[in-house]
């Protein structure tokens, strides 16, 4: 063999090797939350709020279900993800990077996910990983789990304490919203705002400042929650 074709043969394996692993490294994106009110972080990276203004109002808590992630290229789903359930914890900066394995060698213009988890699921006994009841967002077989958590305090409220705890799945009082956000594919990593302060109105304005059970508040105020979430880049 000539040393021209070896010399070709050598490049031609380090150019795919390259394309290789630019293939593997393009593998995997992320969808990143941002708890935003007003615009502005809620949290710092130790899971601290610099939205207290004393004690009058603060933001302690926001938790909710992201469940049955997808992807989608116009009205097709081109990526699924496998997990079935995340527990996006506001305070615990780890929990706001959702990993899409695989999702990078997909063209896709939108990603759709429920907030909260479906009634098959609530109906299936108890479960681990992040929808283990010993993370604190499971009432009981007869409620299921509460789909966002928000708490804090609130000095227009009994006790100066708030507790929006959303959630029900079976008929009227079922809670389950689907969002859907425009993607456009190119970058690493998505970025999507949680603007939580016109659902907090209904606390600072007095119209409730607790939900502890299914109910008609508690899918009212659900409808609301799905609209919080936007494209940030």
């Amino acid at each position: 063999m000539s040393r021209a074709i070896l010399i070709l043969i050598g490049l031609f394996a380090s150019v795919s090797s390259t394309l290789y692993a630019g293939d593997k490294k393009g593998q995997s994106i992320a969808i990143v939350f941002r708890p935003l009110y007003n615009g502005k972080e809620i949290f710092d990276t130790s899971g601290t709020s610099p939205l207290v203004s004393g004690d009058t109002f603060s933001i302690d808590q926001i938790r909710f279900y992201c469940s049955d992630l997808c992807l989608l290229n116009g009205e097709d789903v081109v990526w699924h993800d496998k997990e079935k359930s995340h527990l996006v914890d506001a305070g615990n900066s780890g929990t706001l990077h959702v990993n899409l394995p695989g999702a990078g060698r997909k063209y896709f213009t939108s990603v759709r996910f429920n907030l909260g988890i479906d009634s098959t699921t609530n109906v299936s006994g108890v479960l681990g990983g992040d929808l283990d009841p010993a993370k604190g967002m499971y009432w009981t077989w007869q409620s299921g789990y509460i789909n966002l958590k928000i708490e804090g305090i609130c000095s227009k409220c009994d006790g100066r304490k708030y507790r929006l705890h959303l959630g029900g799945y079976a008929g009227e009082n079922a809670t389950i919203q689907s969002v859907s956000i425009p993607m456009l594919p190119g970058d690493r990593e998505f970025v999507i705002g949680i603007e939580t302060s016109e659902i907090l109105h209904s606390v600072r304005d007095g119209y409730t400042c607790s939900i502890m059970i299914p109910g008609k508040q508690a899918v009212e105020l659900s409808a609301l929650a799905a609209k919080m979430f936007m494209p940030l880049k």
